[in-house]
């Protein structure tokens, strides 16, 4: 486990928090206009169950309804959602017609939808506040995607999506912790564990 001050979860949590906090709307719609059009440039997502993060009202996340417009035609996509009686994150995939309401911490998911298995998923697209060189990320604290990284088979590809380039030091790791294969951000694809 790499534990170094500039690697600290907690005050890189924060430190990036405050920094998405001054990202202009402007800027929110060119970066993310950016990543979608460098993600179909990068990947070939043909014949591929993709599985999709939708952006929280607020957070100032990476708008990643581009890539849902440009995907949803020819792809099947999946999202999470939560299920308050188990505690969990499911796995449920939905056609184009679907309309998009609010649920728990306000994520965004689709009105109508189908159940699926974790397994089904071939590309999973992640959402972060940072990471480093060596793919480790961090989110908001919660460890959702940690767990559902955990349910994936072995062969889906975790990519991240990030406003920033990677944090120069190695963040600190717990043994849950799955790293990412690859992050986009508006101007570099990183590459990991090739």
């Amino acid at each position: 486990m790499a534990v170094t001050s500039n690697g600290n979860k907690e005050s890189l949590r924060k430190k990036y928090l405050d920094l998405r906090k001054t990202i202009t709307y402007k800027q929110i719609e060119e970066s993310s206009i950016e990543i979608c059009n460098s993600l179909l440039a990068h990947f070939n997502f043909s014949h591929h169950q993709i599985h999709l993060f939708y952006p929280i009202e607020g957070k100032n996340e990476i708008n990643t309804w581009p890539i849902h417009q440009k995907l949803i035609k020819k792809n099947v996509l999946h999202t999470s959602i939560y299920d308050h009686l188990k505690n969990e994150w499911n796995c449920v995939h939905f056609d184009h017609k679907t309309t998009f309401v609010k649920q728990k911490f306000d994520v965004p998911i689709p009105k109508k939808f189908e159940y699926s298995n974790w397994q089904n998923i071939d590309v999973i697209l992640m959402p972060l506040l940072c990471f480093d060189k060596f793919g480790n990320r961090i989110g908001y604290g919660k460890g959702i995607y940690d767990r559902i990284c955990s349910k994936l088979k072995k062969s889906c590809i975790k990519i991240g999506l990030s406003y920033f380039e990677a944090h120069p030091y190695e963040i600190e790791t717990d043994e849950f912790d799955i790293p990412l294969d690859f992050c986009l951000t508006p101007i570099k694809l990183y590459k990991f564990n090739f």
